[in-house]
């Protein structure tokens, strides 16, 4: 036995490992021993191993121990393997599942084989145990089939089992009868595979049986004859509890075996009969496992007599087009189908045609293709006479996806035929997608002009998913937007209105490579018809979407020279994307030398834009004059910074104004009033000047004129000569005006600079109504817009807006806005010289509110007091001191003015001090979890001078630290003192930080004293702190990696995401199929992932189960679109290492998020 150490040591490799598999006393001692490669190897330790099989479990998670693998000395890896098969035997087969690459014997017995290292008989049990788990079939093929018809060496691994677990044992006993149905262990196989099924079966209907069935099943079993059948009250409560896809999840390896017994065991026929009668479909899928064609072909007879044909036909058919056999191809797995069905015809002929008849009328296209390639003549036959039948339930699907009549009525006409275009857009609702089978049947039965017109409808609808659904499937992407475009164009629409088909695939599609393909696809489509479209692709060009200008300017691309007019008629295009476009095919054509020139002088600011970075990518050197002249002469300070850096000039000084030019006429000139015209159509509110009079429409628009050419240099600079001219009320109430037009006209993104004048100008109801747009917007897909709002809103001057951009960057559901309102307010940091959660501390406003925590409200005649209550509350009294529920309206004896500016402050300060106390809130719950500590000066400067803090501070428990650690404990208290545990009077200390005490740091005493302190003083803590649960470390997780205390816990989707991004969790990578698999979230240094099942995007309502966290050095993980990358490797933290502080804070926000919890997988290591 290994002999203890004492003292502190440096742990080693088979320390390590023996932490990692969860080793424990005597096992633990003797594995360390074992993998001493110091020592000689001793096999007697691997016989005391094996003693201990029935009190070990190990491999939890051999995820970890699989990537350090190649690291390790061959040695070392094959005697763990060969002390792994002593410890857990056949289980063996999930490690190297685990660890199992291309070459995985190699990578893994390093230098040997799996049959050298443990033995043959020892390798047969690991086989079979792969060969019952649906995750590891691939791992039996890598360890090959060798020695599954030989007899001896079957019954010589299932002698194995006998003391350890059932896994696989009832594949080996199937593989010894079907070779030696006579063999002296034939009788033991048959105990052994009977015996399995009865407890299959008995496990799946005694939790839903009465106990009558439950006697009779009892009865049933007891007996040991299942030469009769199953009793029928016991089949019945089988059908009923179990589900298809459990029978295949469950019953996987006792599905094949029983096939491969059929005829020669009665316990198997009765247990396939039953389950076909449940899912015929997948029952028969997974009878494929192991069998070969001829045993299939010898079952045909028995199995035409008992599957239910309905059942078969109309069940899903998901997985013939792959078989799941080690022994079949696809090819031979649909000819035995084929066979089958055949057969079926001949004695059920009438049955079949029913359910081909049903198959139809259920018009769904998946399995009308299948059964297309499968049973050509059949399919067709049933499909003969029902072309109106399909045709009319995929009029009634489309017509029903429009709520409007008349939307209605037009749909209908046009798919009939008695109207020749949908001349519009026209909004649908979301019920079309239950009955989109129905056109997907069609579609996929027909290619004439009433599907062409189907998928018309589709696009002027934007019906994205059915798109997708029923045109867009395939790999080739190109092709199949092609296929959509020609399709459009057959319904008789415009080459204009069908390329409404790229922007609305293209937003649903995740990989760029995707859009790319469709766009691709699109350029072809427009380019292969350059004839016919000769005059409506420079109108494509212009007046399109973005995709479709895009798409017709790459056409045109194609034909330099017959475009070359109409290219740079797109010159100035406001679209970055578009504009991009252009860059690169003007940069392929220096020869278009003249026309660039001209650009140069072109009265369009867009255009002259265009023409320099043209230049820059070709250079500018040969076009100097040209640059220097256009600076003389250029109005744009944008564009007057842009050629100075062409030329290489420094920036000049302001040049003094020319002669007494009126301002207003100078930001006007050039017609510059039309680009902000369509704000005017309607008249606005009357807006005074600061002299009393009304401001003209003129000063308005230069004032918008001037936010709209500086917004993104210094829009506060370039507004000021005209914003100064106005009275401050009227304009905040003119900008909101110009938000709300702008919102109702949809929210252009050209036009976005709406957002920098409503933030600088529109106050504090401004700052509202941004807030609302930015939680709005993402849920609409419109993500990018929402992180230009936040960008917006910090540069109002509203105190309440940089808050507001503050609580984003800590807590919000979409992850693109998070970020964007943290490099906001990274930036405003950044130029006060700031860290960004210093800028935080010194945005919390004061509220007007002076030290005495009071504000006064002036009526005239009479004034109110407003203090603030320690629950952050606000407490009215009058002259006289007497306390009112709330502020009283303005009477006639006050002073109008004086009373309704009053009235009004008073109810702003309300919506302030919500707004206030929630983002404060937030702040101190993440300071809580993370530690974040101040200064002494600068916590003072916070929390005691702050009014609004001052009250948050009162009710908290605070902790000065000195190098990272607790030294002592206090309260400040409402007198402006501070107090200890033991209501001694405290000196605060100018050395040390100070922070936010969490209560695994204090001990019970500690605990204890500081509660009933608070509940003396009847003092609420305003954050959840003393009363907070701590979860601490257990001794088994120290040695571990991965925390595994919610492993297995199963709750909707939509419940797991819901609490996990309101606690500040971000969605993982979304993956094939439109999947993810994680959540994460990053603090400062370290990040936390929790893997899962998995949901789609956009469908979290299936039940999904909990895997593991890991924690690891953040900023290690790559995140977004497709993206496979994951915590590993030394990126991942020990548990052990991670602050015990922000450990218990995980835990507890994992246990907050599977509450909801009912139930709990315990195999969710294996099915994972």
């Amino acid at each position: 036995m290994r002999t203890e150490t004492t003292g502190r040591h440096r742990r080693s490799l088979a320390e390590q490992t023996a932490e990692q598999l969860r080793l424990k006393g005597s096992a633990r001692d003797l594995l360390i021993d074992y993998l001493d490669l110091k020592q000689p190897e001793r096999p007697e330790l691997l016989e005391e191993m094996e003693r201990q099989t029935a009190s070990v479990q190990i491999i939890t998670s051999p995820w970890d121990i699989a990537r350090s693998w190649v690291q390790w000395e061959p040695a070392f890896c094959q005697r763990l393997l060969k002390a792994i098969w002593a410890l857990e035997g056949q289980d063996l087969a999930y490690f190297l599942f685990s660890g199992a690459q291309n070459d995985w014997e190699a990578a893994l017995c390093r230098g040997s084989t799996l049959e050298e290292l443990i033995g043959p008989a020892a390798r047969m049990a690991v086989l079979a145990c792969a060969l019952s788990n649906r995750t590891l079939w691939w791992l039996a093929l890598r360890l090959g089939l060798s020695g599954i018809d030989n007899p001896e060496l079957l019954a010589q691994a299932q002698s194995l089992w006998k003391r350890r677990s059932a896994k696989g044992s009832a594949v080996l006993a199937a593989l010894y009868l079907r070779c030696a149905p006579q063999g002296p262990d034939a009788a033991e196989m048959e105990r052994i595979f009977s015996a399995r099924l009865a407890d299959d079966l008995y496990s799946a209907v005694r939790n839903v049986c009465t106990l009558e069935q439950l006697s009779e099943v009892k009865r049933y079993f007891a007996g040991n004859d299942f030469t009769r059948p199953v009793p029928e009250q016991a089949a019945s409560a089988f059908l009923q509890a179990q589900g298809g896809s459990f029978v295949a999840e469950h019953f996987m390896s006792r599905l094949s075996g029983s096939f491969l017994l059929l005829g020669r065991l009665p316990a198997a026929d009765r247990f396939l009969e039953l389950c076909l009668k449940s899912a015929p479909n997948e029952v028969l899928r997974e009878c494929l496992g192991f069998v070969r064609a001829e045993d299939v072909r010898a079952a045909l007879p028995w199995l035409a007599e008992r599957v239910p044909v309905g059942e078969l036909f109309t069940q899903s058919l998901a997985g013939w087009d792959s078989a799941w056999g080690l022994f079949l191809s696809n090819e031979e797995a649909q000819a035995l189908l084929r066979g089958l069905v055949r057969l079926l015809e001949q004695r059920q002929g009438k049955a079949v045609r029913a359910a081909m008849k049903e198959l139809v009328g259920e018009a769904d296209a998946g399995k009308l293709g299948f059964f297309r390639q499968l049973l050509p003549e059949l399919t067709e036959e049933a499909l003969h006479g029902a072309e109106e039948v399909l045709r009319s339930g995929a009029v009634d699907a489309l017509v029903s996806a429009f709520p409007d009549p008349a939307d209605q009525q037009l749909v209908r006409a046009f798919l009939s035929g008695e109207t020749d275009a949908l001349p519009r857009a026209i909004p649908h609702s979301d019920n079309f997608w239950y009955y989109s089978d129905k056109v997907d049947a069609y579609a996929a039965a027909h290619d004439d002009v009433f599907t062409a017109r189907c998928a018309a409808v589709c696009v002027c609808g934007g019906m994205t998913a059915l798109l997708l659904r029923v045109w867009g499937r395939g790999e080739d992407k190109a092709e199949r937007m092609e296929k959509i475009l020609e399709l459009t164009e057959r319904a008789g629409m415009s080459a204009k209105q069908g390329m409404g088909a790229l922007t609305t695939v293209s937003e649903a599609l995740y990989r760029e490579e995707d859009r790319s393909a469709c766009m691709a696809g699109a350029v072809r489509y427009l380019t292969a018809r350059r004839d016919a479209l000769a005059a409506e692709l420079p109108r494509m060009a212009q007046e399109g979407s973005v995709l479709t200008r895009c798409a017709a300017i790459r056409a045109m691309g194609a034909f330099p020279d017959e475009y070359r007019e109409e290219i740079f008629a797109c010159a100035g295009d406001s679209s970055k994307q578009v504009r991009e476009i252009l860059l690169s095919l003007f940069a392929e054509h220096p020869e278009w030398a003249d026309d660039v020139r001209g650009l140069l002088g072109s009265k369009k600011a867009a255009d002259r834009e265009m023409a320099l970075e043209i230049l820059r990518r070709w250079g500018p050197k040969p076009f100097a004059g040209e640059l220097s002249a256009m600076l003389e002469r250029e109005k744009s300070q944008k564009l007057a910074a842009l050629c100075r850096d062409l030329l290489g000039l420094q920036e000049e000084e302001a040049a003094a104004p020319v002669g007494e030019q009126d301002p207003v006429k100078a930001a006007l000139k050039g017609g510059k009033a039309r680009k902000v015209q369509w704000l005017f159509d309607t008249p606005f509110l009357p807006v005074r000047r600061t002299d009393g009079n009304q401001a003209e429409d003129e000063l308005l628009q230069a004032l918008l004129v001037s936010c709209m050419d500086g917004w993104q240099e210094n829009p506060s600079q370039s507004c000021a000569p005209f914003a100064d001219r106005l009275n401050r009320t009227d304009l905040a109430s003119f900008a909101c005006e110009v938000l709300d037009r702008w919102l109702e006209q949809g929210a252009q993104s050209k036009q976005k600079w709406v957002l920098t004048f409503a933030a600088l100008f529109g106050g504090s109801e401004a700052v509202a109504r941004l807030k609302h747009q930015i939680s709005e917007w993402p849920q609409n897909a419109r993500g990018a817009i929402a992180c230009d709002a936040v960008y917006a809103l910090a540069l109002s001057p509203e105190p309440e807006a940089l808050l507001t951009v503050d609580s984003i960057s800590r807590k919000f559901k979409f992850r693109q806005v998070k970020t964007a309102a943290g490099l906001a307010l990274g930036e405003a940091a950044r130029k006060l010289g700031l860290s960004p959660e210093e800028l935080a501390d010194r945005i919390v406003p004061d509220l007007g509110f002076g030290e005495d925590l009071s504000r006064v409200f002036s009526y005239g005649p009479r004034s109110f007091t407003v203090t603030l209550s320690p629950a952050l509350e606000l407490e009215v009294t009058d002259g006289s001191g007497k306390r009112l529920k709330n502020m009283p309206a303005p009477g006639k004896n006050d002073d109008p003015e004086k009373a309704n500016e009053a009235f009004a402050a008073f109810k702003s300060l309300k919506k302030q001090l919500k707004a206030t106390a929630a983002a404060q809130k937030l702040r101190l719950e993440q300071a809580l979890s993370v530690n974040r500590q101040w200064s002494a000066a600068d916590w003072e400067k916070l929390f005691v001078r702050n009014p609004v803090m001052h009250q948050f501070a009162i009710s908290l428990i605070w902790g000065v630290y000195e190098d990272g650690a607790l030294r002592d404990t206090f309260r400040y208290m409402e007198d402006g003192s501070f107090n200890t545990r033991d209501e001694e009077e405290y000196v605060l200390p100018q050395e040390g930080h100070i922070g936010l005490v969490h209560p695994i740091e204090l001990s019970q005493e500690e605990l204890e004293g500081w509660r009933q302190q608070l509940e003396d003083y009847e003092v609420e803590q305003s954050i959840e702190q003393l009363s907070r649960p701590v979860f601490r470390l257990t001794e088994e997780e120290r040695g571990l990696r991965s925390l595994e205390r919610f492993g297995g816990r199963m709750l909707s989707g939509l419940s797991l995401m819901g609490k996990l991004t309101t606690l500040g969790w971000y969605r993982g990578s979304v993956q094939d199929g439109g999947c993810f698999y994680e959540f994460y979230r990053e603090d400062g240094d370290v990040g936390v992932n929790l893997s899962f099942s998995g949901c789609y995007v956009g469908d979290q309502s299936e039940t999904v189960t909990v895997y593991d966290a890991v924690f690891y050095r953040a900023g290690t993980v790559q995140r977004g679109g497709y993206v496979y990358d994951k915590p590993e490797g030394d990126a991942v933290l020990p548990l052990a290492d991670v602050d015990p502080r922000y450990f218990s804070e995980i835990v507890y926000q994992l246990q907050k998020a599977t509450a909801a919890s009912g139930e709990c997988n315990e195999n969710w290591r294996e099915d994972r």
